[in-house]
């Protein structure tokens, strides 16, 4: 600005002496020549008006018609008599110094152009009053009155047209916006006309196109249902303006028609509107949108949308949108996108992510037949905390909704992995289990495992509904009407809806080869819920996946939890003691002698995904796996020791208050050998069982009873302690029921006898005798006078009575119709009751009857003759 100070300076000067040179007038005279002071501004002329000779001709035909220039009117209002320098110098403002353009047509009679055909300040302007007004307010030394525009539209009349291709003048119902007034813009003496000047200022603007506002802001100003940063009713979407997007370059298609974009390419308004001439016609758009035409011209990529289902000029040709268009009528983006709000009724609109799929998949929707959003994933949920994802969440919730997962715009055509088995088209971002793992990234593994339905024949896809191209997640998972919990694709077997072994079942009978039939029981135990946490099929429940792991990777064997001797001890830690032991056939001899290869310690013995008649080991030793007895291996020609017992196979009563049933039988019907023997203790205790026998604990468990034996004459630990038993065992070892009893025999010696000498005939009477005889250790207590008589008799007491006096079969068996025998009136487990003639372990209430029971009246006379030796014969 300072650079044009010298030139006002000198054209003053100049002036000055041109006014210092011309003829003075002498007092009294008529100025000469007065015309001479249009020379102040019109300093071409001084020539003119300071010729001598005579004018022969008229003062116009030396004139020039342009006498003033920019440069003239600056060097006035360059401050040394208005300072216009900063609205004129510093700021945007009409045209000068150029050619108009050829779509301006310039009524050069009333405003003129200089000799270049340019314009100038003075083609708008004048220095000389205007005859139409003198109202300062508009005239402004204008050529003429700008009212209401007038003067703009002299030039630009084609802009004044009400049409579908210029944006409206004139009058409107709302008042101009307070926001441009403030900014520079003008209206009419009531506010309510759009003028040239309400969005221009032809001097002073300080944006593009010498508007009083940027673009987009200048828009929005009136058009305010157009404001996407605006909080609108139910989240109705918006087209983003002041945006840039990576990637995107503005198509130079559009820019040829002078669409205008931010520094960024950010959109604007004009992005796609244009206010003057806009060829698209209504409304006001830069080229028209037949066919959606003008929105595939940034959004390419979503034109593979066309003649998809999701083209609904195709699909369903009669819908119509918000705006009571047809799919023909509104192009395929119309259909479901307005630029400015909802396209279509949205019921759901607190979901924007989601609502306009729903408002089409819905009961009388275009999209009714196909209702993807029965038992489906849930919509509107966050991510999990600390989770992310690549895939699109709701901008304002960062939800999940229907567009995370889908792309209504790329009916994506799966890679087809088997020939002539296409895959379907579902709109998905990704294919197969890609889609799934992007959010589930800790379920990546379980791709391509197992559960990979290319794997399976092409009748097991067929008989489960399966495609090749599916994943192995959408084997057992279905993101839409699932049929059961965890959004699954089978329908649960059986009863068991709720669990996961009911998916397993669904696949695992006689979908699948493999053997679904498992020993392990199902378990409910709240003690593992801690160790398998959600392996769990509920709170308490255990099942399939207590083991298996579906989302396993294809690494992992049978999907598996962990190997499986450590998969075992998870639950069965207790059991954990075999490892390395006898029983353990990793390695030993007597496995070896079999030929048999261990696969694991726990599924030798314990095979679970077999057939119930079915068993590695036990198969290998000839027995079955249902029965998983000891004696499979402990019998003769087997590799253990043979052993034989009656316990094996004997009823437990039902009743929990019968004496039998004990703890030791858990939940079996039988005794196992199992019920007194642990092979899988830690520590492997002497013959590995359950509870100790030093002190009788493992008998008196289920034969309480008996437990009046302890600490009696016949409690050998206090009466014989150096006594041995057949096994060579003394009392502290084999503890009190040891002495006498064994449980297992041998070819040798088969029975339950445990002394020395082994008694197959008259057992009640022999079994005492092999103690209570000379040389044994109850030589001092042998009766002076024994041997009742051999001969069959009728027991008139029940066996199973308080009072019965049991007699015996030679066998040693308990009959009605036995002999009598030392048992018949002693028992040799009686507790004492205090009584001094109890330490003869005489049964109960036998002493007043045990003659009379069956002598009667000679019981007297036969007991005299049987206790007294003189008395005999």
């Amino acid at each position: 600005m300072r650079g044009r100070a010298p030139i006002s300076d000198m054209l003053m000067t100049c002036l000055a002496g041109l006014m210092i040179g011309l003829p003075s007038t002498r007092a009294g005279e008529a100025l000469q020549n007065s015309s001479r002071e249009c020379a102040i501004c019109h300093i071409r002329w001084v020539d003119a008006l300071v010729r001598t000779e005579s004018q022969t001709e008229p003062m116009e035909k030396v004139l020039e018609r342009q006498a003033g220039s920019g440069d003239m009117c600056l060097s006035c209002h360059d401050g040394s008599v208005a300072d216009s320098r900063f609205k004129i110098w510093s700021t945007r403002h009409h045209t000068t110094g150029q050619v108009p353009s050829p779509k301006i047509k310039i009524p050069t009679d009333r405003f003129p152009l200089d000799a270049q055909g340019r314009m100038t300040c003075s083609t708008c302007h004048t220095a000389h009053a205007v005859s139409e007004s003198s109202d300062i307010r508009t005239v402004v030394f204008l050529r003429q009155p700008n009212v209401d525009s007038s003067l703009c539209l002299a030039c630009h009349g084609s802009h004044a047209q009400i049409n579908d291709v210029m944006h409206p003048v004139g009058h409107m119902e709302a008042p101009v916006p307070k926001v441009i007034l403030e900014a520079g813009g003008k209206t009419s003496e009531d506010g309510h006309s759009v003028i040239c000047q309400t969005c221009h200022e032809p001097h002073g603007a300080r944006n593009d196109w010498m508007l009083v506002l940027p673009p987009s802001k200048l828009c929005i100003a009136c058009h305010t249902d157009k404001d996407p940063d605006m909080a609108s009713q139910n989240g109705m979407p918006f087209h983003k303006i002041g945006k840039s997007y990576a990637g995107f370059e503005p198509p130079v298609s559009l820019l040829d028609k002078e669409a205008t974009f931010g520094p960024e390419n950010e959109l604007t308004c004009l992005s796609c509107h244009r206010l003057h001439d806009a060829s698209g016609a209504k409304p006001l758009l830069i080229q028209k949108n037949e066919d959606s035409g003008l929105c595939v011209e940034c959004h390419t990529q979503e034109k593979a949308m066309y003649e998809s289902p999701h083209d609904l000029r195709r699909s369903a040709p009669d819908i119509k949108n918000a705006k009571g268009e047809t799919p023909s009528e509104s192009g395929p983006c119309g259909v479901c996108h307005r630029i400015h709000g909802w396209a279509r009724d949205v019921h759901q609109a607190s979901s924007p992510h989601s609502a306009g799929c729903l408002e089409c998949h819905e009961t009388g929707g275009p999209g009714s037949h196909n209702r993807p959003y029965m038992a489906s994933h849930p919509l509107g949920i966050p991510l999990p905390e600390g989770q992310t994802t690549a895939l699109p969440l709701d901008e304002t919730t960062g939800s999940i909704g229907c567009l995370t997962c889908h792309n209504p715009h790329t009916p994506l055509h799966e890679t087809e992995v088997v020939p002539d088995e296409p895959a379907p088209r579902s709109f998905l971002r990704l294919p197969g289990s890609q889609l799934c793992v992007e959010c589930h990234s800790n379920k990546t593994d379980a791709r391509f495992s197992a559960h990979d339905p290319v794997g399976f024949t092409p009748e097991l896809r067929q008989s489960l509904s399966l495609n090749a191209a599916m994943g192995s997640c959408r084997v057992c998972h279905s993101t839409h009407n699932a049929k059961g919990p965890h959004l699954w694709s089978q329908t649960p077997r059986d009863s068991q809806t709720e669990t996961l072994s009911g998916l397993c079942q669904a696949c695992h009978s006689h979908q699948i080869t493999e053997p679904a039939e498992t020993n392990h029981p199902d378990v409910t135990s709240r003690s593992l819920t801690q160790k398998l946490g959600d392996a769990m099929d509920s709170d308490t429940h255990t099942g399939c996946g207590a083991c298996h792991d579906p989302h396993a990777g294809p690494e992992q064997p049978a999907l598996l939890r962990q190997g499986p001797e450590a998969l075992c001890v998870t639950c069965h830690d207790r059991e954990r003691g075999v490892t390395a032991s006898v029983h353990d056939p990793n390695g030993t001899p007597w496995a070896n002698s079999l030929g048999f290869d261990s696969q694991s310690l726990c599924l030798d013995c314990h095979p679970v995904h077999v057939p119930k008649t079915q068993g590695r080991l036990w198969q290998a030793l000839g027995g079955q796996a249902e029965t998983q007895l000891c004696s499979v291996c402990h019998s003769p020609g087997k590799p253990g020791l043979a052993v034989e017992t009656p316990h094996v196979g004997q009823a437990i009563p039902s009743d929990p208050n019968a004496p039998h049933a004990r703890p030791l039988m858990e939940s079996h019907s039988q005794i196992r050998c199992s019920t007194c023997h642990n092979i899988h203790q830690a520590g492997q205790t002497t013959w590995l069982l359950k509870a100790p026998v030093q002190d009788g604990t493992l008998c008196l468990t289920c034969h309480p009873e008996m437990s009046g034996v302890l600490g009696t004459h016949h409690d050998l630990r206090q009466s014989g302690p150096d006594v041995e038993n057949i096994r060579n065992e003394r009392p502290e070892d084999s503890g009190p029921c040891g002495v006498c009893h064994k449980i297992h025999g041998t070819a040798s010696a088969p029975g339950v006898w445990a002394r020395t000498a082994t008694v197959t005939w008259d057992y009640g009477r022999h079994l005492c005798t092999d103690c209570h005889k000379p040389g044994q250790n109850a030589e001092a207590r042998i009766p002076d006078h024994t041997g009742h008589p051999d001969l069959p008799l009728v027991n008139r007491t029940g066996l199973d009575q308080a009072s019965s006096m049991p007699t015996f079969t030679p066998q040693g068996e308990s009959s009605l119709t036995g002999s009598i025998a030392c048992q018949t009136c002693h028992d040799p487990h009686l507790a004492p009751s205090g009584n001094p003639r109890d330490h003869r372990f005489l049964r109960t209430g036998t002493q007043q009857k045990l003659c009379v029971a069956c002598h009667d009246m000679e019981g007297l006379w036969r007991y005299l003759y049987y206790h007294q030796e003189k008395r005999k014969p």
